[in-house]
């Protein structure tokens, strides 16, 4: 019994220390501020995360447009982006294969 007592009790005193170290290491992240040139980095990704972002958009918004107005790429490439690039695909293998039978 006496050395059940002697490991609940280090186990115990093990927990209180992982508690306090947490409780440091959570203050010290909360308490540091970043360095000028850090938050001007995170600023520039995230405006170009937002420009990639606005092309991809407005590139998608021209091909549905452009899907739209011209009802023989859906019949040739499907209705679906996935359809339509696999289409693209398989034409060019076909362009390769008659291509080395020539």
């Amino acid at each position: 019994m006496d050395d059940t007592a002697v490991i609940d009790a280090d186990n115990e005193r093990h927990r209180r220390e992982e508690q306090e170290r947490r409780a440091k290491r959570k203050a010290q992240r909360e308490s540091k501020s970043k360095s000028e040139s850090q938050t001007e980095k995170e600023r520039k990704r995230r405006e170009h995360a937002q420009r990639i972002l606005q092309a991809q958009k407005k590139h998608h918004q021209q091909q549905q447009q452009k899907s739209s107005a011209d009802p023989s790429s859906a019949a040739a490439g499907g209705s679906s982006v996935f359809q339509s690039l696999f289409h693209q695909r398989a034409q060019g293998f076909l362009i390769d294969l008659r291509f080395r039978n020539a």
